[in-house]
């Protein structure tokens, strides 16, 4: 069962993509996003659990600043106290994009009610998509790294609103 839903959640990320190689060798192409679009995002709002991928369970949580921003923070540990890093998902002048310290490390190429796609600005590979899968689970799926044949694949479960 978790092969079978691997095999699917690459091959969504391929069909998502274009094709991880495409993926790699472009840099972004950032797409018109409306305000309303940006708006209908409130499904990553909410502390969350990731796990899977090369990495032990992780803690996020998403939080609305206003109705451009929406902060990412990572968490140490379970009990979301320790922050551990921190980001930006800037809607500005019709375009969405990740930012660290105020610079643009991805941007929006592709959006749907229940996706996000982001590439980096400039430079090409390293890119990864958010696809909604309830109201309370979400996966990530990362392009994976030069020699690695798959994407790197993060189930995100919502702990709380």
């Amino acid at each position: 069962m978790k092969r079978a839903r691997l095999r699917a959640c690459t091959l969504l990320f391929v069909g998502l993509f274009g094709g991880t190689s495409s993926v790699l060798a472009q840099a972004a192409v950032q797409t018109p996003v409306s305000r309303e679009q940006f708006a209908a995002l409130g499904w990553l709002l909410g502390a969350w659990r990731g796990s899977g991928g090369r990495f032990p369970a992780f803690f996020e949580e998403y939080r609305l600043l206003n109705d451009s921003t929406i902060r990412q923070r990572a968490f140490a540990d379970s009990t979301f106290t320790t922050v551990s890093d921190s980001s930006d998902i800037e809607w500005r002048e019709g375009a969405v994009r990740k930012t660290r310290r105020g610079n643009a490390q991805y941007v929006v190429v592709r959006v749907t009610a229940d996706s996000l796609q982001f590439a980096r600005p400039a430079r090409p590979g390293g890119g990864f998509v958010w696809i909604r899968e309830s109201p309370d689970r979400w996966t990530a799926l990362l392009a994976p790294p030069p020699g690695q044949p798959e994407p790197t694949i993060y189930r995100m479960q919502r702990l709380r609103p």
